[in-house]
């Protein structure tokens, strides 16, 4: 969980003064360059309601003499980017210039790595694109963390950036630059790049725990030149608001209820896809998972403080008791006018929700598939009818997938290969295990589905979780 009381913060009275010595130590002939040391934070549970402070925006200017970086200021927390090209007025057009492939050149960052290299030796048998190279940098020691990470765009008419708590206009390496510090729940670093050559923003996204004058070193590294239709870095033309779940339509913690809720019994058989039919065997509460196999569990949940993923001792105690579940309310602000606004944290007991399916394929073909099956919540509305609960709006903890157990029999496949999957030969038939943990106050309200056809059908097979 984050440190809620530091969240909301304005940027410190001294940010500029420590700006201006971190680029004149960047800059020194024979600095002496450093591996960022990331310190994790602490955890904090705060109940408690945060009084929002507005940030006030300087202002900035650019020059007579090359494009410049425009931002006009939008409500309280965001500016729109303004691209305006030599010669032109703050309120012009920027004229539609540049060649049409560009390609970002990262050189090497020191104490990090590139996210591609490290994907193609841990999934060597998946081809990586080749523009994916230099967009995601991780720290050498820690494959988990958030290091660096890159967007191009080419604003032909203005790009939006929310959570802004304060930002300051600058050069690094040549190149107009503006460092936004975040608001609110925001937590990276924005630094906003114009490279006038080729007439792209470079946005760098940048852990908050790496020293500015790091940063100013690795970015004084970074180029983006022309490049060809093989080898080239994707970039946006289009207005790209940063956009964030705003309301409890977009909440993304809220599963969709299907057209048709299909209620299925136990031993009863039902088509999970053109290929593959299911029947779940048996259903049961547990509560604890002493007698589950602890290497069979996947999902694992992330703590952002310790930049970290959770293990299986951080879910359940020595003789197999679930620990609570930690949630952690938000009210969604809109970014732009508000910030996100934390209200508490409680503690939920937690239940185990174990099940035996049957899968069986009827082709003469090896397929690969989902489960299908997710644990979702409803409640009954003053007619009967099954509505979407609202028991989890804005709980950002609530994943449902997170310390899910699937046999290691589901798809053969072992340690960080493993997938929430299934294999199935030609004409074979195979039973598998499958789990999720539930806070107990909501087993009333869940329910087991399983998607009939693919991903985009509604139709669900439906079974209600009993005690």
């Amino acid at each position: 969980m984050k440190k809620q009381t530091d969240l909301f913060k304005p940027t410190p009275a001294g940010f500029h003064t420590a700006l201006e010595d971190a680029l004149a130590e960047a800059q020194a002939p024979k600095a002496k360059k450093r591996v960022p040391i990331l310190v994790p934070g602490v955890a904090v549970a705060a109940l408690l309601l945060l009084v929002l402070t507005p940030v006030m925006f300087p202002n900035v200017l650019g020059t007579k003499d090359e494009p410049s970086l425009v931002p006009e200021t939008i409500g309280k927390y965001a500016f729109d980017l303004n691209l305006v090209q030599p010669g032109q007025s703050e309120t012009a057009e920027p004229a539609n210039k540049g060649p049409e492939f560009v390609k970002l050149v990262v050189t090497p960052i020191e104490g990090y790595r590139d996210r591609a290299e490290y994907e193609a030796e841990l999934y060597p048998e998946t081809p990586w694109d080749p523009r994916a190279d230099d967009i995601k940098w991780y720290p050498v020691d820690n494959p988990s963390a958030n290091g660096y990470s890159f967007f191009l765009s080419r604003p032909e008419n203005k790009e939006l950036y929310t959570m802004v708590g304060s930002y300051q206009k600058t050069n690094i390496g040549g190149h107009e630059a503006i460092i936004i510090e975040p608001a609110g729940s925001y937590h990276l670093r924005r630094v906003l790049m114009m490279y006038e050559d080729v007439n792209i923003v470079v946005t760098c996204y940048v852990n908050m725990k790496i020293p500015m004058e790091d940063m100013i070193r690795a970015l004084e590294g970074i180029s983006v030149i022309e490049g060809t239709p093989e080898n080239n870095t994707p970039f946006s033309t289009e207005y790209k608001a940063e956009s964030f779940p705003a309301s409890p339509a977009e909440n993304p913690y809220l599963t969709v209820i299907g057209k048709d809720l299909i209620f299925k019994e136990i031993g009863e058989e039902f088509t999970r896809n053109e290929s593959i039919t299911a029947k779940m065997e048996s259903l049961e509460v547990l509560d604890n998972v002493k007698d589950l196999v602890p290497n069979e569990f996947l999902g694992y949940g992330y703590n952002y403080e310790t930049e970290s993923w959770l293990e299986y001792s951080d879910y359940v105690d020595a003789e197999g008791k679930l620990y609570p579940r930690i949630s952690d309310v938000w009210i969604p602000g809109d970014r732009v006018n508000t910030v996100d606004l934390f209200v508490e944290s409680n503690p939920y007991e937690q239940k185990y929700i174990l099940f035996r399916v049957t899968y069986t394929n009827h082709t003469d073909e090896d397929v690969d598939a989902s489960t299908g099956f997710e644990l979702n919540f409803y409640d009954t509305d003053e007619k009967g009818k099954l509505i979407k609960s609202m028991a989890l709006l804005n709980d950002r903890n609530a994943d449902r997938d997170e310390f899910m157990y699937l046999s290691r029999n589901a798809d053969g496949a072992t340690g960080k290969q493993r997938r929430k999957g299934i294999t199935l030969k030609a004409g074979e038939t195979k039973t598998i295990t499958i789990g999720y943990r539930c806070d107990e106050r909501l087993l009333d309200q869940a329910y087991l589905t399983c998607k009939n056809g693919h991903d985009h059908t509604m139709e669900l097979s439906t079974f209600k979780v009993t005690k």
